[in-house]
This record gives structure tokens, C-alpha cells and sequence, in this order.
């Protein structure tokens, strides 16, 4: 299967990279953001792992219920034609139609502290409701 891979246009600045996902109607607030930190981050885990050459890096969100939304990232080589595939740098990011439509908006940052490290996502569209009323 032929890949069609997009590579946005990508504003860089000290702070972070700013994908366009080309969302019909999605404004310059629906942009994707990742920190030159969660890039690096990912950067370096890719060079220091051993991961074949056809893995790419998939971003999943998935609904959490009253927790709000989850977001995941994974290696994977499995794309499929309901994938969307940005490339910029040395990283392949790959996010599923329904996903993509759900990281809009979202800041990607790696936070490290005393007690913990990890990847964070920060979406100030995301209003936290809940079904049950609660």
C-alpha cells in the first residue's frame, strides 16, 4: 500500500513545532503543538531504541467517560486508509481520522519534576463534561 504522506507546513520557534492538519474550517487555534522538549523527547527515544525503520509514531485519543479524553502514543507499522501520516524532521507521526479530529487544538509537552516525567496533553478546547450529570 502506497503511503501519501503530508508535510505541513511547520512553524518552528524556540518553544515548539505547529502542525496544520489541513481540517477543513480548522483555524490556527486547531493546530497541533508539540514543545522542541516532547520532540527532542521522542527524538531521542527513537534513536536510542531499536525500532525498525517502518514503525512511525501514532497518536491515539480515545475516550475516557468522565475522565475526559486519553490520549496515547505508541509505535506502530500498521497504516491503514483511514490514517493521516505528518512528517516532519526525522519523525513520521501518524494519527487515524477519528483521533486526529480529537487532538485539534491539543499542545504535546514532556514535563520532568522531582517525582515523575512523562508526556503531557493539554487541550483548552476540551471542556470537561460529563454524562452522568456529575
Amino acid at each position: 500500500m502506497k503511503i501519501d504522506t503530508y508535510i505541513p507546513q511547520v512553524e518552528t520557534s524556540i518553544d515548539d513545532f505547529v502542525i496544520d492538519t489541513q481540517i477543513k474550517g480548522a483555524d490556527q487555534d486547531e493546530f497541533i503543538r508539540i514543545t522542541k522538549l516532547a520532540y527532542d523527547k521522542i527524538r531521542e527515544f527513537l534513536e536510542q531504541s531499536d525500532i525498525p525503520s517502518d514503525f512511525f509514531l501514532r497518536l491515539v485519543a480515545k475516550s475516557g467517560g468522565c475522565s475526559g479524553m486519553i490520549y496515547k502514543l505508541g509505535m506502530d507499522n500498521n497504516f491503514t486508509d483511514t490514517d493521516r501520516k505528518f512528517s516532519f524532521g526525522s519523525i513520521d507521526f501518524v494519527f487515524d481520522n477519528k483521533s486526529l479530529f480529537y487532538f485539534m487544538g491539543i499542545t504535546i509537552d514532556y514535563i520532568e519534576d522531582e517525582t515523575s516525567s512523562g508526556f503531557t496533553f493539554v487541550n483548552p478546547l476540551n471542556q470537561h463534561t460529563c454524562g452522568c450529570g456529575h
